[in-house]
């Protein structure tokens, strides 16, 4: 639902979530093609919207 929300309107995706049973913890997530020491760096990086791969179970 969420992915079909960002897809029609052309939204950057990110994923991640907590997680309510042992086997669903890092199922989701994204993959950033260099390093990230800082949440400002996160959020350049996320912003510019380069290098990221989004990881989907």
């Amino acid at each position: 639902m969420a992915n079909q929300f960002a897809c029609k309107n052309q939204l950057r995706m990110i994923s991640g979530s907590d997680f309510l049973q042992l086997e669903d913890l890092g199922r989701d997530g994204i993959e950033i093609s260099q390093p990230v020491s800082t949440s400002r760096e996160l959020a350049t990086i996320l912003k510019a919207n380069i290098g990221i791969k989004l990881i989907e179970a």
